[in-house]
């Protein structure tokens, strides 16, 4: 609903892949919409043209990948370095503790979070999850 109130496109490219994970899933659901939110104020705020997001699935070997992509303006090198600060904010009323929090959740089910920039513009926060493994080991 705020996407599209705020005119931004968002796709969703799954992975067809069936995989199973250990996770909460309502967790995980608060880690995407973070994201997601974050993107669209992101690009708001810099009166994006045409902005979109992509939010991305696959299944590796061992692990599920969520990439939550935007075409927004973009983290310079230092605000990249300060982003995961406790009580850093890029926003003038932000509180400086959701992507802290999102990291966290991802960690505490035993996953990777990062953000890259893109070559476009714009970045993508993405995290894994691993897989769960079977009884027997595979």
């Amino acid at each position: 609903m705020m996407a599209f109130k705020a005119g931004v496109q968002l796709v969703i490219e799954q992975d067809g892949t069936d995989c199973r994970l250990d996770m909460d899933p309502v967790l995980i659901e608060q880690v995407l919409l973070n994201l997601m939110k974050n993107a669209i104020e992101a690009m708001v705020e810099a009166q994006t043209r045409r902005p979109h997001i992509v939010v991305r699935t696959t299944v590796g070997p061992a692990f599920w990948r969520v990439e939550v992509a935007d075409n927004g303006p973009g983290l310079s090198d230092n605000i990249k370095k300060e982003l995961f600060t406790p009580f850093y904010s890029t926003k003038p009323d932000g509180m400086g503790i959701g992507l802290n929090i999102c990291r966290s959740i991802v960690e505490f089910h035993r996953g990777e979070f990062s953000v890259n920039s893109t070559v476009a513009g714009g970045c993508v926060f993405w995290f894994t999850l691993p897989l769960r493994r079977s009884s027997d080991g595979t």
